[in-house]
């Protein structure tokens, strides 16, 4: 049956099947395959984010279309949005690592001692002359001297951390959080002792007619994230 689209004349499209899924976040996805004229072709196609004619939650969020035999036009439209009601959040736990000085490693004294007792070839120096120093008033480490044997040159270390993510899904714009803030996570983030969150990252997009976010959080390193700073 011919159909109206855009606001041009009736054009004559040919429907020719559906399939629904659903992704791991609870998306759920519709592609619909229709037959379009060449007279009608590009005008007759559906741009994106038009709304599916039968399920108003959901809006075209690509196509794709291929010419056959008999100057018919095959566009295949993914649609996505819901067909009930917006899907819940769903949470996410990785490991990330980042590079810190040495000096700030929990262990430090341990293996690189003190200005006056150094061990693994450790150098300490006056910060005013840049002299070494056994004063261990003034004293701060510099580097690990060739002596230091696998330490030598050694000026920072990985430190473990962790990344929890919040993925979500709204129908109109979403409100931000302050990136670089101490913060809560919402969900149920894994608790770690002496340590405490920051607001690290956040992204959307849209698909079809509802919006993904993703917001995601830091955990400190040990002895939580300075609240002078952030």
């Amino acid at each position: 049956m011919p159909e109206k689209i855009s606001g041009i004349k009736s054009v004559p499209i040919v429907q020719r099947e559906m399939r629904l899924e659903s992704d791991r976040y609870g998306v759920d996805m519709l592609t619909t395959a229709e037959e379009v004229p060449n007279d009608f072709f590009p005008l007759g196609l559906r741009g994106k984010g038009t709304g599916h004619p039968d399920f108003g939650f959901m809006a075209v969020s690509k196509y794709t279309a291929e010419r056959g035999p008999g100057k018919i036009w095959r566009v295949t439209y993914l649609y996505e949005g819901y067909l009930t009601s917006l899907p819940e959040p769903t949470y996410e736990l990785s490991g990330t690592l980042s590079q810190e000085p040495i000096s700030t490693h929990p262990e430090f004294a341990e293996f690189a001692g003190t200005p006056s007792a150094p061990l693994n070839g450790a150098v300490f120096v006056d910060p005013e002359t840049g002299k070494k120093t056994i004063d261990d008033t003034t004293g701060v480490f510099r580097e690990f001297g060739i002596s230091g044997g696998r330490k030598a040159g050694a000026d920072s270390y990985m430190d473990p951390g962790v990344l929890w993510t919040k993925i979500s899904f709204t129908a109109s714009d979403p409100s931000l959080r302050d990136l670089g803030k101490i913060d809560s996570p919402q969900g149920s983030p894994p608790s770690l002792s002496g340590r405490n969150w920051m607001f690290w990252e956040t992204s959307s997009r849209q698909r079809g007619h509802i919006i993904e976010l993703r917001e995601t959080w830091k955990i400190s390193g040990r002895g939580g994230w300075d609240e002078d700073f952030y």
